[in-house]
C-alpha cells in the first residue's frame, strides 16, 4: 500500500514539471558558405585551389559585402583562414611581407547588397597556404566583409563558414611538366584563351624548380607590367633561394635581359635573406596566412639599399653588352630617380631619346603619358615624327600621344597632322589631343 502511494505522490510531482522545452538557436542575419569551385575536391601540390564565398541575408539591403579579391600589398585580410593541419603548409609569401613592414595597400573593390539574390566571393586559397604534404585537409573562413548598413556608423558583421575537406595527393613529376608548358603556352599566346588564368600565376603557385627557373627568365620581360607582382612573389615563395639569386645574378649580365626596378629590388632582398637567414620570419600557427607586422629585415631597410647599389653597379658594368630593347627599357627604368639606376648608369632624357623607338609600345605610351616632363626636350623630336606616322598596332596610344608631345615641342609642326587627323581620325584619336591644335600665330615665324 504505501510502494502505491508513493507511486501515485511521484506521478502527480512529475506530471506538474513541464517537459523541457527546445532551445532554438537564433538564425543568424547572414549566412556564409564556403565551398570549393567546380565541385572539385581533390588538387594536386601546386595546382590553384579555388574557393567560393557565398554570403546571404533574408534581410533586404540591410547589409553590405566587399567584395575584393585583391590588395596593392599582395594579400586580403578581411579572411582569415582556419586549416586542420596547419604545421603541414607554409605560407609562400611570409618573407615578403616581413620585408616590407606589412600593412594593407588598398585596391578596387566592388560592394554587393544582400537579400535578393547570394553575393558570391571567388578567391584561391594558393594566396595563403601552399600544399606540399599530401592527406586530406579540413579549411573553415571566418570573413569580415559584411557592413551593416543600418547602423551609424556602419559596423563589420564577423561571419563564420562552414567547414569543407579536400585531397592533396601525392606529386606527379609529369603533370607539374605540363603543367609548366601550358603556362609557356599562354604566355606566348598573343590572345590566351577566354577564361584562361595568366601563365605567370600559374608559374607561381607550381612551386617546382623549374617554374622557378621560367619567372626568372620572365621577370621584367612582361611589357605590360601584369605579371612582374606575380613573378616576385613566386621567387619568394622558390624553394631553392640559392639558386634563384644566382641565376637573378646572371640576368644582370645577359645581353638580352631588360633590368627593372622591380627586379633590382627583389633580388636585393632575396641576397639579404641570403646572407641572414636568421632574420627570417618563424612561420607558426599566427604568422602563416596573415599579414605580419613587420619582421626583423623591414627595420633594416639600408642593408637592402646597399644591396641594391652593389646590383646597380655590375649592371652598369654590364649595360654596354645589353641588346638595344634590353638597354631601352632598362634605361626607362631609371626615369624620375636622380642619377638613373646607380650614379654609373645616368637615364638622361638624350639618353632615352635615343633609344627610346626601342623600347616596346606599352613602354613608349607610359612614358608619353606619365613621365613626359622627365624626358621632354629637343632630342625627342625625331622618334615623335616616326611615331605620329607609325602604322597602327595594338597600342593605338603611341601616334595620338606622339602627335600631342610633338605640338607641345613644334606647334608649327604639328599643327597640319592635328588638323589632317582632324579631317579623317586615325584608332586611337583622342579629343585631347585633337583640341591641342596650335593657333596659327603658334606657328607665324
Amino acid at each position: 500500500m504505501l510502494i502505491i502511494l508513493l507511486v501515485l505522490v511521484w506521478s502527480q510531482l512529475t506530471a506538474a514539471v513541464p517537459p523541457p522545452s527546445v532551445v532554438l538557436q537564433p538564425t543568424p542575419p547572414v549566412t556564409l558558405t564556403l565551398r570549393l569551385a567546380d565541385g572539385r575536391s581533390e588538387f594536386r601540390p601546386g595546382e590553384i585551389i579555388t574557393l567560393e564565398l557565398e554570403f546571404a541575408s533574408a534581410i533586404p539591403k540591410r547589409f553590405a559585402v566587399d567584395g575584393a579579391t585583391y590588395d596593392r600589398s599582395g594579400r586580403l585580410t578581411i579572411d582569415e583562414f582556419t586549416i586542420d593541419r596547419i604545421d603541414d603548409v607554409s605560407d609562400p609569401m611570409l618573407d615578403y611581407f616581413a620585408s616590407i613592414g606589412g600593412g594593407p595597400g588598398g585596391g578596387i573593390r566592388g560592394i554587393g547588397a544582400l537579400g535578393e539574390k547570394p553575393f558570391t566571393v571567388r578567391l584561391d586559397l594558393n594566396e595563403w597556404f601552399r600544399f606540399d604534404k599530401p592527406g586530406a585537409y579540413t579549411l573553415s573562413v571566418r570573413s569580415r566583409r559584411v557592413t551593416d548598413e543600418s547602423a551609424t556608423p556602419h559596423s563589420i558583421l564577423p561571419t563564420q563558414s562552414n567547414a569543407i575537406s579536400f585531397m592533396i595527393l601525392p606529386r606527379d613529376t609529369e603533370w607539374e611538366q605540363a603543367e609548366l608548358d601550358r603556362a609557356r603556352s599562354i604566355l606566348a599566346a598573343k590572345s590566351p584563351p577566354r577564361g584562361e588564368r595568366p601563365g605567370c600565376r600559374l608559374m607561381r603557385f607550381l612551386g617546382t624548380d623549374a617554374a622557378a627557373v621560367e619567372m626568372v627568365r620572365h621577370y621584367g620581360l612582361d611589357t605590360s607590367g601584369g605579371c612582374d607582382f606575380e613573378y616576385m612573389a613566386g621567387l619568394f615563395g622558390a624553394p631553392n633561394r640559392t639558386a634563384i639569386v644566382r641565376m637573378m645574378e646572371q640576368g644582370l649580365r645577359a645581353p638580352d635581359r631588360p633590368i627593372t626596378r622591380g627586379y633590382l629590388r627583389t633580388l636585393a632582398t632575396l641576397s639579404v635573406y641570403l646572407r641572414h637567414p636568421e632574420w627570417r620570419p618563424v612561420a607558426t600557427r599566427q604568422t602563416k596566412g596573415r599579414l605580419i607586422p613587420g619582421g626583423e629585415l623591414s627595420k633594416r631597410s639600408d642593408l637592402i639599399d646597399a644591396a641594391v647599389a652593389v646590383y646597380s653597379d655590375m649592371l652598369a658594368a654590364a649595360m654596354p653588352t645589353k641588346s638595344d630593347r634590353a638597354g631601352a627599357i632598362t634605361l626607362a627604368e631609371g626615369l624620375g630617380r636622380p642619377g638613373g639606376l646607380s650614379p654609373a648608369t645616368p637615364a638622361s632624357p638624350d639618353q632615352l631619346a635615343a633609344v627610346f623607338l626601342d623600347l616596346p609600345a606599352e613602354r613608349q605610351a607610359t612614358v608619353l603619358g606619365f613621365q613626359w616632363r622627365t624626358i621632354a626636350g629637343p632630342a625627342m623630336i625625331p622618334a615623335l615624327r616616326r611615331l605620329v606616322d607609325a602604322p597602327s598596332t595594338n597600342q593605338a596610344s603611341v601616334p595620338d600621344l606622339a602627335l600631342r608631345r610633338l605640338a607641345q615641342l613644334v606647334p608649327v609642326e604639328a599643327r597640319p597632322l592635328i588638323l589632317r587627323e582632324i579631317q579623317h581620325p586615325r584608332r586611337g584619336a583622342t579629343l585631347k589631343t585633337l583640341g591641342s591644335l596650335p593657333g596659327r600665330a603658334s606657328g607665324a615665324g
